[in-house]
């Protein structure tokens, strides 16, 4: 295989790195969801001001399914783009 030059080297490292990126924020994203569907509550996310009583149970297990959903997306693109480098 032929050495890179210079700018493909220093591309391909930007792209390395943003794709580690994505896949740590993606697992946040999908711990944040699963934390949501097993406490049920907002309260460690957002502020005292508000409250989980108003927005409810079906919401919150709502939302968290959501973020679990696109957690899991967003880890799988990522890891099969880290595969990709």
């Amino acid at each position: 295989m032929a050495p890179l030059s210079c700018s493909l080297q220093c591309s391909r490292i930007t792209l390395l790195v943003l794709t580690i990126l994505f896949l740590l924020f993606g697992f946040a994203i999908l711990g944040f969801g699963i934390y949501l569907l097993a406490s049920q509550k907002f309260d460690v996310a957002f502020f005292e001001d508000i409250n989980a009583d108003i927005i409810g149970g079906k919401a919150i297990q709502t939302v968290g399914i959501i973020l679990t959903i696109v957690g899991i997306f967003t880890v799988l693109v990522s890891g099969l783009g880290c595969l990709g480098m």
